[in-house]
């Protein structure tokens, strides 16, 4: 996925593991919701949530998602750690796109 950090940053690339593939979707204000208790793992990398088909979908901040390191608490790598343990105190592991049964959007 490309996107940038902020109006003026140079694009940036990242990769996330999905279970379909992305469509662009026109969203207006009434879809707007809340993300669900059952999702609240995503809360840190939303920026939005809206209702398509009776489905939530919540909308990412790349930016964000993507400044994580496999690690941000520092140290080497711990065995067995999952690839996208964030260390944020969310888990032993961040979120992961495969787990949300609905589907995403980004920004």
């Amino acid at each position: 996925m490309r996107y940038r950090p902020n109006a003026t940053s140079p694009q940036q690339f990242g990769a996330l593991k999905m279970t379909d593939i992305p469509q662009r979707t026109a969203v207006e204000d009434h879809m707007a919701c809340d993300l669900p208790e059952s999702h609240a793992h995503w809360r840190p990398y939303c920026v939005s949530c809206f209702k398509l088909d009776g489905h939530t979908v919540p909308v990412l901040d790349l930016a964000r998602l993507f400044s994580l390191t496999p690690l941000q608490s520092g140290g080497a790598a711990r065995p067995g750690a999952a690839s996208n343990d964030i260390g944020d105190g969310s888990g032993p592991r961040g979120p992961d796109p495969s787990d949300y049964t609905d589907s995403l959007a980004t920004t």
